[in-house]
């Protein structure tokens, strides 16, 4: 590797003062490639192109075996879980907050509806009036998100609020069956919904046999209630069965499509992040790759220019010579240097392609941080030669001294 160093400027020796001139020649594949992207008119993609974008969009498939191998591809199944602690945290509360408000309710009209609520109803009180503040306790408690991160919390939640409904929903029943052929079906379905599409369980088979325990006990307490009041008879057991197990079916089937719409809607998520960062690192390396061949102050006028052109395009469809700029501006008193890898055929032929490629990229880019330590400003990469000017685009009186220093540098890094 030699370097050298050339110092040009009306300050010294008097010699011929140059111009460094940037070519609309050298860009003009770049600026072709460009039309379609800088439609947005901002600062984003200048290389990524419309096919580019259409490869990130696929097909949508509303089938559970899709979102299966989806999940499967992706490994999204851990972050899943997490996603959905957080949505069941919102179901739990609801459920919660409806448990309150209908103890709240029934507290208030077995008070205010029974003519001797301290005779005969007083112990079915005081059940209800412990569950609705056990519930509020737990909602307090169970309010902050991070309680729910934790797989064990969620089923100690779950199980101790479906106890808690239980208890609240069928309390006179329990204390007295007596009086429980009055009370009928009404407070059934709110229990097995509750367990079926509220509580948090985070598998399904957990769903399953919490639903089917509440179901059998419905069933136990309507044969019971049939058997008190005199009227056992098979088709109302019948009739009860299909009810219950119509509830529990329907309630499951609920809470597989909120599972699929979730799943739907975090793969949805995802790729839309996933279609963001993509866009952002693309619009990194083509920044890059613009910023590796032109200065900065001259790719902001080019896509500048570029979106001009394609306004007046869309104004004017009629044929014309798009680009017709030349971006030439006149540097003085600014200093050259030059760097120019010695026996670079031999070179050449002793790397792979891929290692010279690595070797150039690492000693360049070296030369690039010496290169903004001095206020020196590369301009060119023409195979193996490396060209830097200091003294542009802001004058600096020091160009020559900083020319120097980086023809140092870079023998010191050679």
């Amino acid at each position: 590797m030699s370097a050298g160093v050339v110092i040009d400027g009306s300050n010294y020796r008097n010699m011929k003062i140059p111009r460094i001139i940037f070519h609309k020649s050298e860009m003009a594949g770049l600026d072709l490639l460009a039309r379609k992207s800088l439609e947005r008119g901002s600062d984003a993609s200048i290389l990524v192109t419309n096919s580019v974008l259409a490869s990130n969009q696929k097909q949508d498939h509303w089938s559970w075996r899709h979102l299966r191998e989806q999940f499967c591809m992706k490994s999204a199944e851990p972050l899943f879980e997490k996603y959905q602690a957080r949505l069941q945290h919102s179901m739990f509360i609801l459920a919660l907050t409806a448990n309150i408000v209908s103890g709240a309710l029934a507290i208030l009209l077995l008070c205010c509806l029974s003519p001797n609520p301290f005779d005969s109803i007083r112990v079915s009180i005081a059940l209800k009036t412990l569950v609705t503040v056990t519930c509020l306790i737990l909602y307090i408690i169970s309010y902050q998100e991070k309680w729910f991160f934790s797989t064990y919390s969620r089923i100690f939640a779950s199980c101790f609020l479906l106890v808690l409904t239980a208890s609240s929903e069928l309390a006179t029943s329990l204390l007295s069956f007596s009086t429980f052929a009055d009370v009928g079906q009404r407070f059934s379905v709110f229990t097995v919904l509750v367990c079926s599409v509220f509580l948090p369980f985070p598998k399904w088979y957990q769903v399953t046999l919490a639903t089917f325990a509440v179901t059998v006990l419905e069933l136990f307490l309507s044969g019971w209630s049939l058997k008190c009041g005199g009227g056992w008879s098979w088709p109302q057991m019948c009739a009860d069965v299909i009810f219950h197990v119509t509830v529990s079916l329907m309630g499951l089937y609920i809470r597989f499509l909120m599972e699929f719409t979730n799943r739907k809607a975090f793969l949805d998520r995802r790729e839309c992040f996933e279609s963001k960062f993509h866009l952002q690192y693309e619009k990194d390396q083509e920044e890059r790759l613009l910023l590796s061949v032109l200065p900065k102050h001259i790719s902001v006028q080019v896509k500048e220019s570029i979106r001009d052109v394609i306004r007046r395009i869309h104004l004017n469809p009629m044929p014309q010579r798009p680009f017709t700029e030349l971006f030439v501006e006149k540097h003085r008193n600014v200093s050259i240097l030059y760097a120019d890898i010695v026996n670079s055929v031999a070179l050449t032929a002793s790397l792979h392609g891929h290692e010279l490629v690595e070797t150039l990229n690492e000693l360049f880019g070296r030369f690039d941080d010496k290169a903004e330590m001095n206020s020196c400003l590369r301009i060119k990469l023409l195979g193996d030669c490396y060209y830097c000017v200091s003294g542009m685009p802001e004058y600096d009186s020091y160009h020559a001294d900083h020319c120097v220093q980086m023809a140092l540098d870079m023998i010191e890094i050679i």
